[in-house]
Order: structure tokens, then sequence, then C-alpha cells
């Protein structure tokens, strides 16, 4: 969250800050991308990272093959923090009084998490936006907001073709398809591992701080674009701002 100082668990600066919701993949952590949440913060925007009961890597093996319970539930899961933070901000004393703007509300995730958002945007109009990395599609739906997919060219668990472009296909309204070349599923965490991973990990991909980068260079202008509602980041969305590496 933007912090007021740079002391260790400091209070939230001054203001009404638009709120984010991170949703991990299957068997995550939602600490998992925590370097694309410190930049969205240091931009002025609050995410929260809940984890998906019964699907964490924490909670062992089971939770890695069991996805019919977590289908059925993530949707609600990120709606009822949804609701929990805005209690937060309406209740005085607490840590985030006052601080998360009740209109500026979007949601981010990765794989799994990637199609939770595109659900969650088509389920609560409260989501002004859908940021969706890596994402399975989510078919039956139609969203006329703001929904960002991308995909690494390596990816062989969610694959570009055809997962990100039928992802895509759901959108009605502002939209945006993203392909990180020399990537695979894992380019929004900080380490990338083969049997987890799949395709894509160095040495035949870049390194994962590189990776990381180019996500951070979509990721941020998208969400201050269409969450926060910062119309002067329309112009580092344009395709030909990008930098090399990022179709």
């Amino acid at each position: 969250y933007p912090a007021a100082s740079a002391v260790a668990l400091a209070e939230v600066a001054p203001g009404r800050w638009p709120l984010l919701i991170f949703s991990h993949g299957s068997c995550g952590v939602p600490f998992q991308s925590e370097f694309l949440m410190r930049a969205l913060a240091s931009w002025g925007m609050v995410v929260a990272a809940p984890p998906h009961p019964g699907n964490t890597a924490l909670e062992g093996l089971a939770s890695c093959t069991s996805l019919e319970d977590s289908f059925l539930n993530r949707v609600a899961d990120v709606r009822f923090v949804v609701d929990q933070m805005q209690l937060e901000s309406a209740t005085p004393g607490t840590q985030f009084a006052r601080h998360v703007h009740p209109k500026r509300i979007g949601i981010l995730g990765h794989s799994f998490g990637g199609q939770t958002a595109i659900r969650a945007l088509a389920a609560d109009p409260r989501f002004r936006a859908a940021l969706a990395l890596a994402p399975r599609p989510a078919i039956d739906l139609v969203v006329d907001r703001p929904l960002l997919v991308m995909t690494g060219t390596l990816d062989s668990i969610t694959p570009f073709e055809p997962f990100a472009r039928d992802a895509l296909a759901v959108a009605r309204g502002a939209r945006m398809l993203v392909r990180l070349p020399d990537t695979g599923h894992c380019a929004c965490i900080p380490l990338c591992i083969p049997s987890l991973c799949g395709d894509g990990c160095p040495p035949v991909g870049i390194e994962p701080p590189i990776a990381n980068e180019r996500v951070q260079r979509v990721v941020v202008p998208f969400a201050m674009r269409y969450v926060a509602g910062k119309g002067r980041f329309k112009r580092y969305l344009d395709p030909t701002s990008m930098p090399a590496g990022i179709d």
C-alpha cells in the first residue's frame, strides 16, 4: 500500500487509493509476485493478495490437484476480500480507514488466478478492469469492461495459442493482448522452476528479473489507466511505445 513513511509497518499515506485484488495460481501463494505488488503500491494502489483456501502450495500436494472446489469458490473469495477492504475503509480506527476508494477497484491474477480475474470481472460490477496473466480461458462469458491478457510465447501450461486469444475473446470493451517472447508460464514470478513452470525457464527463456520487468512495464500502466482512472498512462499502452520483448 502507499505508505506515509519508509519505516516498516508504516501508516497508510493520506488519501483514498484504488484497490487491486491479486489472485494467485493453482498451488500458488499470495506473495508469489510481490515485486509487482510493490510496484503497483509505489504508484498509489492498495493491493490485497488473499490465499485461495484449499488451493495453495502451503497446503500440500492435494491442494494442487483438487481444482473443482477452488473453481467454485475463487470468485466468492475475491468478492469477499473486496467486501472486507471496503468495510475496513468505512470503519474508523482501522488501518485502512478512509483509504480505499469505493469505486476504483480492479483484479489481477496469474494462471488459475487469471481465469478467476476474468470470471470475477463478469460477475461483479465493482471491478472496473481485469488483468489476466497466463490465464486459462473463461468460456461462456461476456465482459464489457477493460481486460488485459498477457502470456509468454514459450508457455507450455497455458499456451498463447489458443488460450490467450480465447481468453480475450470474451471482451467487448477496451482490451489488450500482450505476447512476451522468450518467456514461459512464470514470467510474473521471481523464479522459474521447470517442474512447476513448464517450458520457458533459462537457458531457453530469459532470466526471471528481465521477464518480471517486462510484465511490470505493461501491468502498471494498464492498472493506472483503467483501475485508477489516470488518463495520462494511456500513452504507455500504445504498442509503438513498448520496448523490445513486448508484443
